[in-house]
């Protein structure tokens, strides 16, 4: 019976009325609290009342004690079995309308890669504020494209809550969290900033968004599809950028992901890997601009293997691999200094080539017009190096899974 009731997962920050939520919609006593502290310690699931609902819930994701370990609870439960929705609850009397959409803003963007769109919201303390309902829908929808919206006082009964999340509860996602798009889900877990560090961050994310800026310059000499050629080398190595730049930030910080320090050294290179990506976001977005202009004709050379795509003035017929192509020209230091035209053979390998006789080849995601298109997943949160704490934690997730047990009906 469990796999066919719909699954809700209640994420929120410490005092925002996530488990008083819980007690409302299960019968449970004795879960809420008015402490600073998270009073949930682990992730829990329940029957709702008349088993109408299956309810997870976690652990406060702002709590500053144990910080990490609750993390990987909020995780497990996105595991645990497939998640009809995701709840984030948040509390009305923040001030403004607008104190309510950054609090919950501050969950929404962390799930921009997940390839469906699970999140809904539960509004609190509505008994505390003057604004109406219908305001603070108006508001989320605008700003964060989230409408299936909840609304709870304090005397709102359990089985009004059940009811109104059943009416969008009616699909299921598995979302499957592992330790690479952990790091993306839950950000800042860093436990300290030493300066060094700080100085480091901040360092390699100006010069990310200086290429990009660079870029954007010196790419205005070109035009139509000569432009479409040069984001494509461009998108390509931004993205390896950021691999290079994770592995200078270990090396020169001394980060052996080993030890009681490893992760908190993850969480540093997580930080630094999470800003850059939003970059790289930016510039996925700008390459959209230019899809309609492209002909979606690219071809493979038969001999280098080297992928084409025809601009203005190139043969249809015989020509050479390279031949009226782009390329982004790259010092030792692998900043963007100089963008220019490739003669014949100087961006390819220069055999002889018959445009019509190449093999076609797929166009990239990048120029998709899904949001395929602008998702940073394919980028690695950690280097390679630190494989054995990827497996570490994919470990304490299945250990967590394995001491989730649904409690008894009520």
């Amino acid at each position: 019976m469990a796999e066919r009731v719909p699954y809700i997962v209640l994420l929120g920050e410490v005092g925002c009325g996530k488990s008083k939520i819980v007690e409302k919609l299960t019968g449970e006593t004795g879960r809420s609290s008015d402490d600073s502290e998270s009073a949930t310690r682990c992730s829990e699931v329940f029957w709702s009342h008349n088993d109408q609902l299956i309810i997870s819930d976690t652990p406060g994701s702002n709590s500053s004690s144990d910080q990490f370990e609750h993390n990987i609870w909020i995780a497990t439960a996105f595991n645990y079995m497939p998640v009809s929705k995701i709840l984030i609850v948040v509390k009305a009397d923040t001030g403004r309308i607008d104190g309510v959409i950054s609090g919950i803003r501050e969950f929404s963007d962390r799930f921009i890669d997940l390839p469906c769109d699970p999140l809904g919201v539960i509004v609190t303390h509505m008994d505390k504020v003057a604004w109406s309902e219908e305001e603070f829908r108006s508001g989320i929808e605008e700003n964060l494209d989230i409408s299936d919206i909840v609304f709870s006082k304090w005397g709102t009964p359990g089985q009004t809550l059940i009811e109104n999340i059943l009416q969008f509860s009616t699909q299921k996602f598995n979302l499957s969290v592992d330790h690479d798009n952990f790091w993306s889900i839950f950000r800042k877990l860093h436990k300290n900033s030493p300066k060094k560090v700080l100085q480091f961050c901040n360092k390699e994310v100006a010069e990310f968004k200086k290429k990009h800026e660079e870029f954007n310059k010196h790419r205005n000499a070109f035009k139509g599809n000569q432009q479409i050629d040069l984001i494509f080398e461009f998108l390509a190595f931004m993205k390896q950028e950021i691999i290079e730049v994770q592995k200078k930030m270990q090396l020169e910080n001394n980060f052996t992901f080993d030890g009681e320090l490893k992760y908190n050294e993850a969480a540093h290179i997580q930080n630094l890997t999470n800003q850059l990506k939003s970059e790289l976001h930016k510039i996925r977005v700008e390459s959209l601009a230019f899809q309609h202009n492209h002909q979606g004709d690219l071809r493979k050379c038969p001999h280098c293997s080297r992928v084409w795509t025809k601009v203005e003035g190139a043969s249809v017929s015989e020509t050479v691999c390279g031949a009226k192509t782009l390329n982004i020209s790259q010092t030792g230091s692998r900043s963007v200094q100089q963008l220019e035209r490739k003669g014949n053979g100087h961006g390819g390998c220069g055999q002889s080539i018959t445009w019509d006789a190449m093999a076609r080849v797929q166009v990239p995601a990048e120029f998709s017009s899904t949001a395929e298109a602008v998702r940073t997943s394919d980028v690695r949160m950690l280097p390679a190096s630190a494989q054995q704490l990827n497996t570490d934690m994919d470990g304490m997730m299945a250990s967590f899974k394995n001491k989730m047990v649904l409690n008894p009906r009520k």
